[in-house]
């Protein structure tokens, strides 16, 4: 049997927040670290966030804020067998632990002022969402659209 540990968070900006995440990562010992809202660019180092235990994938913002990365444990029993930057905000990676079973990790990170829901339609699109695990801060109105519902 496989087990695969997986530790997904919305940073709301790395920078200030390291200590906790390699503590997080530290206890927990995950095979694939998820992270959206990085909040950094490419001035920031990849060894700084994790040091050299993990490769990391990364799709930073142009312009500020957003960002999402995945870090995969170089002593995991995973193989990447194709990455992918996805529309909007998001970061595939496509890994198998075994011959027979292949799956997507994807996360993803929709800004809460992003009204429409085209970049997430697209993803769904784009992967299927077979054999796959979304990770990630989506920022959906889930009180509103329950409000909505419920009238």
């Amino acid at each position: 049997m496989h087990k695969l540990k997986i530790l997904s968070m919305n940073s709301n900006s790395i920078i200030g927040k390291i200590d906790i995440i390699r503590a997080h990562v530290h206890t927990y010992q995950p095979d694939l670290v998820a992270i959206s809202e990085t909040k950094i660019d490419s001035k920031f180092d990849d060894n700084e966030l994790l040091g050299d235990g993990y490769t990391i994938w990364r799709k930073d913002r142009k312009h500020g804020g957003g960002g999402v990365l995945i870090a995969l444990s170089n002593t995991s029993n995973l193989s990447v067998l194709q990455s992918n930057e996805g529309p909007g905000e998001s970061l595939a990676l496509l890994l198998q632990i075994h011959p027979m079973l292949k799956f997507r990790v994807v996360v993803m990170y929709r800004p809460p002022n992003e009204y429409e829901l085209e970049n997430f339609e697209n993803l769904i699109d784009e992967y299927k969402l077979d054999n796959c695990i979304l990770v990630g801060d989506h920022n959906f109105l889930i009180g509103l659209l329950f409000l909505v519902s419920v009238k």
